[in-house]
């Protein structure tokens, strides 16, 4: 009713300011309460779509082992650290995720390798940090780009 009377009206805003200035007050208190109902509803139909999303996302395991991070070439730890998105604060979980696992003090029979490791992370990190992102192109090459590109920021 409210939607065909709009349309008729071509009014917007205006009519639902004269509809509500002929009700009653009985009235407005069901409206109200409509449109409480209405929304808790929704808040959870979002929510139990927002579990359903999350349940169906593929669970993607940032493990990477100290010989996979050696023969890792610059762009490769760059796009691991790219995994969870471009934002300042996602590298850093990746960083943490992948360090975890690189760290020199889990591989004390590798120290050397384990430190060279590590640091190439530490290394891709601080060049991401820095203002990059990962973007792929249309025929499959990669291109480090400044975000500042993409974003609209200037520097």
């Amino acid at each position: 009713v409210f939607e065909a009377k709009e349309k008729d009206r071509n009014a917007g805003y205006a009519f639902y300011q004269d509809v509500i200035s002929q009700l009653k007050v009985g009235s407005i208190v069901v409206i109200v309460d409509v449109l409480h109902r209405s929304k808790v509803y929704l808040d959870e139909l979002y929510e139990a779509l927002a579990a359903q999303i999350e349940a169906d996302r593929p669970k993607e395991s940032t493990s990477i082992s100290l010989d996979s991070a050696l023969a890792a070439s610059y762009v490769e730890l760059q796009a691991l650290l790219l995994e969870g998105g471009p934002s300042h604060a996602a590298i850093e979980r990746q960083f943490r995720k992948c360090s975890l696992r690189l760290h020199p003090d889990k591989h004390a029979d590798r120290l050397e390798e384990a430190q060279r490791a590590f640091n190439s992370l530490q290394e891709a990190k601080e060049a991401l940090i820095r203002g990059h992102e990962l973007v792929k192109q249309e025929d499959g090459s990669v291109l480090i780009a400044p975000l500042s590109v993409h974003s609209g920021i200037s520097e």
